[in-house]
Order: structure tokens, then sequence, then C-alpha cells
């Protein structure tokens, strides 16, 4: 992210951002507070071996649920993110085609 911010000033480099989104993109991207002297970190979770995957994120979303509602953080990934009860890991093994 920093490449995108013009060290002069902390604002968005403009230009550099039209060259490199589409158009619906950068006005929105425009639109976003930079924080100048904020360091840059990573915004995504990943397993083990370093992967994001969906399984990953949602694993991470469980975490932080039941540490908001005082209960030990889920490790099987099978918790319950909708108030219903459903066994997730129906669909980290299925096997998806895509064609």
């Amino acid at each position: 992210m920093s490449e995108l911010i013009d060290p002069a000033d902390g604002s968005w480099d403009e230009i550099l951002i039209r060259d490199t989104f589409w158009e619906e993109d950068v006005e929105h991207i425009l639109k976003i507070q930079t924080h100048e002297g904020h360091e840059d970190w990573a915004a995504w979770h990943y397993d083990q071996k370093g992967v994001f995957s969906v399984k990953s994120a949602y694993k991470v979303a469980i975490q932080n649920k039941d540490a908001r509602s005082g209960k030990e953080a889920s490790s099987s990934g099978g918790g319950d993110c909708t108030g219903v009860n459903f066994n997730w890991k129906k669909i980290w093994i299925a096997k998806w085609l895509i064609r």
C-alpha cells in the first residue's frame, strides 16, 4: 500500500491509482483516508503453511466470535457463525468442479 501513497504529503498518489485500478474502483479508493506515518500490516489471516483461504478466514472469524462471547476458541472450524449449528467440515472437504 505504501507505494500508492505520495511520500510528500501522505495522500494517495492519484495518478498512480488511476493508472493502476479500474475507474469504478478508483473513486472508492480515493475516498479512503490515508494515515501518514502508519506502517503497512497484513489484513488477512493465513494457515500454518502461510496460505490464505476462505477456510482460514472463517476460522479467524469463529475465533473472534468465540472470544467476544467468552467461549474457548473453536479449533475444528465446526463452529457456529450464524446462530445455526452447521457442520462446516462438509464444505471444507467438498471437491468442487470449476468449469
